[in-house]
């Protein structure tokens, strides 16, 4: 027995085309109807569990670029506020609902780059938009007049950077463009000051494809690895790593052939209680006079070394300068007993080139005799 099945499907208002979408692994196809969201699998084009996900109201829905998860939305009807619904297929569980209020017009956009958590703040960044030209918006949730709300810190427009990498003390992270979608910015850095809201550096680590932080937050490593299974590796001709300070200095760099793998030495934990940590960074700025102290020390420390070398090169000079002068006062004495030593030598001057006979002849001389048969 053949079974044939025909589906026939109403058009959408206003002369529209109906909209097919695929999910990410081509296992359903979805179409959104009246009220509801018709999902169909592949290969045999049947209903999902022979029913349609209840939506009422939806206007759009998106697939997820990476899982079966599809995000809709609804407007306002009456007195419900509109929603925005994340749904996970095939079980159709909601993962999320959120309503939203005075809202004409709601897009749905998956292409969420990069997303990263402050280690130890209320702070995220956001990166969003297409290569090249994507944005990073940094979050704070701690925004508003002594309320706990969501609020944009800040920003940056018409970066290349795909990942974002914070200090594990919070306040600094690295931005960093990687993978071949980047293109030529593969491999930019920008070392960047969340508090302040200022770039600290703007580097580069060619086709760099690991970033960490030390424990400590005082150094980060970049390093151009490749994978451990083997086989031909495009970027084996640039691995090695490279060390820079918090404020984006780069102070050490190696190179190496079949690198596959560098990591931070971890660090014990402290003996420090969580009271006794907040203590000490609320009274930080006390001790900011006794660091700026130790720091002009050092500067002067440094200043006295700098000129000490530099006494001890122009000493070096000098002696050097006497040895000549004591050769060029040979040469006079010398010169002034000149007549002296012609009349010892009864006018025989030794030192005119004219008493000398240069001969010049030319020698050959045969190194290497080969017999050729034919």
């Amino acid at each position: 027995m053949i079974l044939t099945l025909f589906y026939s499907f109403l058009s959408v208002e206003d002369g529209a085309a109906s909209l097919f979408r695929w999910s990410a692994d081509g296992k359903y196809l979805a179409r959104k109807g009246k009220d509801l969201i018709s999902i169909y699998e592949l290969p045999s084009m049947r209903l999902l569990d022979k029913k349609s996900l209840k939506a009422e109201g939806v206007s759009d829905f998106e697939w997820s670029p990476k899982d079966n998860v599809l995000a809709y939305w609804a407007p306002e009807q009456a007195n419900a506020p509109a929603r925005v619904s994340v749904v996970e297929i095939p079980s159709r569980k909601e993962l999320r609902q959120k309503n939203l209020v005075m809202v004409s017009e709601c897009r749905l956009h998956w292409q969420v780059a990069a997303f990263a958590w402050e280690p130890a703040g209320d702070r995220f960044a956001l990166v969003l938009g297409d290569v090249p030209k994507l944005e990073v918006t940094f979050y704070t949730m701690k925004g508003g007049a002594g309320k706990n709300e969501l609020q944009v810190l800040e920003t940056l427009q018409d970066r290349p950077f795909n990942h974002i990498y914070w200090s594990p003390v919070g306040n600094i992270c690295i931005l960093a463009a990687m993978g071949d979608d980047v293109g030529p910015h593969n491999g930019r850095l920008e070392f960047y000051d969340v508090e302040n809201q200022s770039t600290l550096k703007q580097t580069e680590h060619f086709r760099c494809n690991y970033i960490e932080w030390d424990p400590s937050g005082r150094y980060a490593c970049t390093a151009v690895s490749q994978p451990v299974t083997g086989g031909h590796w495009k970027a084996q001709m640039d691995n090695g790593y490279q060390l820079f300070s918090f404020q984006g200095e780069r102070f050490h760099e190696f190179k190496k052939d079949h690198f596959y793998q560098i990591q931070w030495r971890p660090r014990p934990a402290s003996l420090l209680t969580s009271a006794e940590k907040k203590k000490v960074v609320k009274n930080l700025r006390k001790y900011d006079k006794r660091f700026e102290k130790d720091d002009r020390e050092k500067d002067r420390r440094k200043a006295r070394e700098a000129m000490a070398d530099k006494i001890q090169m122009k000493l070096e000079f000098r002696q050097q300068a006497s040895g000549l002068s004591r050769v060029a006062d040979m040469k006079l004495r010398l010169e002034a007993r000149r007549q002296e030593l012609v009349d010892l030598r009864n006018g025989y001057d030794s030192d005119d080139e004219s008493h000398y006979v240069v001969d010049s002849r030319t020698g050959e001389v045969v190194l290497s005799v080969k017999e050729v048969i034919q």
